[in-house]
């Protein structure tokens, strides 16, 4: 018998669906990447240092990089974001 051999019966457990929204994997996938482009570009960071950085580290570091006073998003993008995201 070989050892780690899969056959139809095997013991390994499935991985669990993701409840995630469709093609939620994939626009993760692309922000990380162009995320991860940015932070070599503009930060010289490595991979492995952009994986270890936190989202507010992240956060913190392209707010420093962005001119005093420009929003965040603009006035189009954040209608839109209090259209899908209403308070209660």
């Amino acid at each position: 018998m070989t050892c780690g051999a899969q056959g139809p019966h095997s013991a390994q457990p499935r991985r669990a669906e993701s409840p995630s929204p469709a093609g939620g994997e994939a626009r993760f996938a692309a922000n990380a990447l162009r995320l991860s482009g940015l932070a070599g570009v503009l930060l010289g960071w490595r991979p492995g240092e952009f994986w270890e950085a936190t989202p507010a580290e992240l956060a913190a570091v392209f707010a420093a990089l962005r001119p005093p006073g420009e929003a965040i998003v603009g006035e189009d993008e954040l209608v839109r974001l209090k259209e899908r995201f209403p308070d209660a």
